[in-house]
């Protein structure tokens, strides 16, 4: 992986600079979808990670994982 820095002046920055503070708010999201598999063993791939999206989830991992009913012949 090659890093490329492109400089590129803001007049109404000071002294030209811009701000850089929205690259540490990027992290938090995957560290809890993350959480998330590791406490319930299901992929949560948009945020927010709600409540609802969860129970959808885990309840259709639980119908993949549910043994097959044999009818009496």
């Amino acid at each position: 992986m090659e890093i490329l820095y492109l400089e590129t002046p803001r007049p109404l920055g000071p002294f030209g600079a811009a701000g850089v503070g929205e690259a540490p708010l990027t992290a938090p999201h995957p560290a809890i979808l993350n959480a998330i598999y590791n406490a319930c063993g299901v992929r949560i791939f948009r945020v927010p990670a709600l409540a609802d999206v969860i129970k959808l989830e885990l309840d259709a991992k639980k119908a993949r994982q549910a043994p097959k009913q044999v009818e009496p012949a």
